[in-house]
């Protein structure tokens, strides 16, 4: 598996999650709001998640919503209930 972004937000948006580098050179890079993920397309879960945990966070700095499925990953990479 090698490592691929995929269009989301601009992964230059995920520099302060990266600032060590990545865990994985394996997966696809998602940037999300609040968070970075190396994505395995094979298993349709993330490899690893990056985030700036602070007090501040602690009960969450963005608004929750409801699990829904990635508009940006292909496909055969999204994970579907019938997956299960």
């Amino acid at each position: 598996m090698n490592l691929s972004p995929v269009v989301a937000d601009p992964l230059e948006d995920c520099a302060e999650f990266a600032v060590m580098g990545v865990p994985s050179n394996d997966g696809t890079l998602l940037c999300r709001m609040g968070y970075f993920l190396g994505h395995d397309p094979d298993f349709k879960t993330p490899l690893w998640v990056a985030e700036c945990i602070t007090k501040k966070h602690e009960f969450g700095a963005h608004p929750r919503s409801p699990f829904l499925i990635s508009l940006v990953l292909p496909d055969e990479f999204a994970f579907y209930h019938m997956d299960v």
